[in-house]
């Protein structure tokens, strides 16, 4: 695992004293001491993202792309790193990711919603809720996924029947 951030530290071209200071921070910062000597092949799935992400971060960069970083990992390791992705939100990194679980994406400042390749919604949570009628007698709130389901029938039934395709 060290390895691996050390490698990192090199193609980032982080000045060997800086490397020693950022390894440090990103192994406290993403919990792995306890990890040190693990080869990152034996390492459990939500620690491999906490070690993909302290890679990234390693060089401090002002924007993060993250592609489905919490795919594999069980829920506690899944909020974890939500902590960690807020806390450099907070520290003020930009971070941009993609997810398919629609209660993740409520933890995001804004988002923006793709079906078939092609940006349907954006805004916030709040936002694209707000575009959805609430459903029943109680006037139950939408969720993402409301939102997302009501956006994606809305575009299949203005596109109308698809044509079938013969090979």
């Amino acid at each position: 695992m060290e390895e691996n951030i050390d490698f990192f530290g090199g193609i980032y071209r982080i000045p060997p004293g800086r490397r020693r200071e950022r390894k440090e921070w990103a192994i406290r910062m993403a919990g792995l001491p306890d990890h040190l000597r693990t080869r990152a092949a034996h390492l459990s799935g939500g620690w491999k993202q906490r070690l993909a992400l302290g890679c990234a971060i390693l060089h401090e960069p002002p924007v993060l792309f993250l592609d489905e970083p919490t795919s594999g990992t069980d829920p506690i390791s899944r909020r974890s790193f939500w902590d960690l992705v807020y806390s450099l939100s907070g520290a003020g990194t930009t971070v941009f990711l993609t997810t398919h679980h629609m209660d993740e994406a409520e933890y995001c400042d804004r988002l923006g919603l793709v079906y078939r390749g092609e940006l349907v919604a954006m805004g916030t949570p709040g936002e694209l809720k707000a575009g959805v009628p609430r459903e029943g007698p109680e006037g139950i709130a939408p969720t993402l996924e409301d939102v997302f389901v009501s956006l994606v029938e809305a575009r299949d039934r203005a596109a109308g029947p698809v044509a079938e395709v013969r090979g």
